[in-house]
């Protein structure tokens, strides 16, 4: 149970969408005077429309839905994808210091991690896992 807990977790992208909130929060210059806001909320938007617009084409693509060994590796996949986001921002979050592109590339991948969690994480931990991790 604490294992499912903790995949589901770290699947979700939204800690790394967090750290960047906090970043921004504690950080001054990172805000470069409020424009860092809007280049963050313009990535995150464009990430979530084309996730979802692959999401659809992954749903005309495959009919079935697939087995519980393919949802795991993808539930694998993401959180290593968000313990990279978590890493690199950590190490590498003041490089190219007027721009921070780390940051920025950093918020996608937290957002694509969470888009993707909702997309095939919660609908596996739902019909495999009994569905009251979900709750």
């Amino acid at each position: 149970t604490y294992s499912a807990f903790f995949f589901v977790g770290c699947g979700c992208g939204w800690l790394t969408s967090d750290s960047i909130d906090q970043l921004l929060a504690n950080e001054q210059a990172v805000q470069r005077h409020g424009k860092m806001f809007g280049t963050l909320s313009d990535t995150s938007g464009i990430v979530g429309l084309v996730s979802g617009i692959l999401f659809f084409l992954y749903l005309l693509t495959f009919r079935t839905k697939p087995m519980l060994k393919h949802d795991q590796c993808t539930c694998i996949w993401l959180t290593m994808c968000n313990i990279t986001a978590l890493f690199s921002l950590a190490v590498f979050w003041q490089a190219d210091a007027p721009t921070y592109p780390v940051v920025v590339v950093c918020n996608m991948l937290g957002v694509l991690t969470a888009q993707a969690s909702y997309y095939f994480i919660f609908p596996m931990v739902a019909t495999f896992y009994a569905g009251w991790l979900i709750a």
